[in-house]
């Protein structure tokens, strides 16, 4: 493995670690959401905040990942 390569796969390591926190900490305030909208009678979903979200996505790669952050939160909630 080249030394610029091993370098750039250390620099993505990082990013995967803060990556792996901030969704940990989303799942739980996902979790507090859930809790709202069970009180409250609300349903788990909501696509007009669906596409709020997805709206600012100026890249189809992470686009594609918040889809997928959305459907494991929508997951979640049940």
């Amino acid at each position: 493995m080249t030394k610029e390569l091993k370098k750039l796969r250390k620099k993505i390591s990082k990013l995967d670690l803060k990556i792996q926190k901030h969704l940990k900490k989303r799942s739980k305030i996902v979790e507090e959401i859930s809790q709202i909208k069970k009180k409250y009678s609300l349903p788990i979903e909501d696509k007009e905040r669906e596409q709020e979200i997805l709206s600012k996505m100026d890249n189809k790669y992470v686009k594609k990942v918040f889809e997928e952050i959305i459907r494991l939160s929508k997951e979640l909630q049940k």
